[in-house]
C-alpha cells in the first residue's frame, strides 16, 4: 500500500490523541498504565519535532516518530503507531526498513521500547531487533547496524 509522511503539527493533536485511544489502550490498562488524556499528550509530545504522519492519499493512518541520538550514535524508534485498519499492509515494516537502511548507512544502532503485552514485539524481533533490557512494563530492544 503506498504511503507517504508529512510533518505533524498541533492541528493533529485530536487524531493522534484518538489514535493512541485506539491502539494503545488495551495494553495500557492491561498494565495498568495510564490512560488519561494528559498521558497521552504527554506521550504525544515527547519527540513530537520528529513526529511524522502516515498519509495514505490525503487520510491520515498513522504516526512515525524517530530521532538520531548523535552522542550515543544510535536512532531512537521513538513511536509507530497504525490505524487498525492499516495493520499488516507492511507500511510499519517498510518504515523500520526505511530507518534500517538510514541507520546502516551512519553506522548506527536503532534502539525502541514496546510494551511487554503488545505484539508489535513479534514485529520487531523479526526486523532484527533483540532485547537488551526489560523493566515491570516495557522491554528495551536494539538493532545493530
Amino acid at each position: 500500500m503506498p504511503y507517504w509522511l508529512r510533518k505533524a503539527t498541533d492541528a493533529d493533536l485530536t487524531f493522534l490523541l484518538a489514535l493512541r485511544d485506539l491502539t494503545m489502550k488495551p495494553y495500557l490498562l492491561q498494565l495498568g498504565m495510564a490512560t488519561s488524556k494528559d498521558a497521552y499528550l504527554r506521550r504525544i509530545r515527547y519527540g513530537f519535532d520528529s513526529a511524522q504522519i502516515v498519509m495514505v492519499g490525503d487520510r491520515p493512518v498513522g504516526l512515525f516518530k524517530a530521532r538520531f541520538e548523535a552522542a550515543d550514535n544510535h536512532y531512537q524508534l521513538i513511536q509507530i503507531q497504525l490505524h487498525p485498519d492499516m495493520q499488516n499492509r507492511q507500511i510499519a515494516s517498510r518504515l523500520i526498513m526505511s530507518l534500517k537502511d538510514e541507520a546502516r548507512r551512519k553506522g548506527a544502532a536503532i534502539v525502541l521500547s514496546v510494551l511487554k503485552n503488545n505484539p508489535a514485539k513479534a514485529l520487531y524481533a523479526r526486523l532484527g531487533f533483540v532485547v537488551l533490557s526489560d523493566d515491570e512494563h516495557e522491554y528495551v530492544m536494539q538493532c545493530q547496524p
